[in-house]
């Protein structure tokens, strides 16, 4: 039985987080595959910075949320978000590897984990599980400052928006994030990903 870990009692109802996974649309067994979930503290200056740890060969997992991310409109998406990637990273079709993550320059590992999000997102949009968090952000799209609502479009350029300021071009990070986000059933692997990164930034 998976044990769950909550001494600040983050996620008040365990339940409804083990039905989550149990239910995961990635992997319909994920609940069996995780042996431990630790729920600790992300916050920066007092926001939730929610993200996921995953041990494969344990089945552990370190889930970091906020104290009021259980409040947020988003709250099930989070979850199914973060899990999305407890669910890639164990999946043999993704072919995560840790070797190569930990290769990574940091400006690759940010920009592989940018595009591994829009991923997670448009297969979980695919079925009704993606929902936007509600806040506005702004930032530089192709030349010129702008801001970015916090429906699914706008979720997705601002994607492009942070892409374009780590070095991609904005026509290829258009390109590549609605290339993902529209075609949910086209399998990406952590190999392809990687690769399209280094490619883009190599130019």
């Amino acid at each position: 039985m998976m044990k769950i870990i909550d001494t600040e009692n983050l996620i008040p109802d365990h339940s409804h987080l083990v039905r989550i996974i149990a239910s995961h649309p990635f992997d319909t067994t994920l609940v069996q595959k995780i042996r431990q979930i630790t729920i600790r503290r992300s916050e920066v200056c007092g926001i939730a910075k929610e993200n996921i740890e995953t041990d494969e060969i344990t089945g552990c997992v370190i889930l970091g949320v906020g104290q009021d991310t259980c409040r947020k409109v988003d709250y099930d998406s989070i979850l199914y978000h973060e899990f999305g990637h407890v669910a890639d990273r164990i999946s043999a079709t993704f072919q995560y590897s840790e070797e190569q993550n930990q290769a990574l320059n940091p400006l690759e590992s940010k920009c592989v984990m940018k595009l591994w999000n829009v991923y997670i997102d448009s297969r979980l949009n695919a079925v009704g599980l993606y929902r936007p968090s509600g806040k506005t952000c702004i930032g530089t799209l192709n030349g010129s400052i702008q801001t970015f609502t916090s429906s699914g479009e706008g979720i997705l350029v601002a994607h492009m928006s942070e892409l374009e300021h780590e070095g991609f071009s904005f026509i290829r990070a258009k390109e590549i994030v609605q290339c993902i986000w529209l075609n949910p059933t086209i399998i990406w692997t952590y190999p392809e990903i990687i690769t399209v990164v280094k490619n883009e930034l190599s130019r």
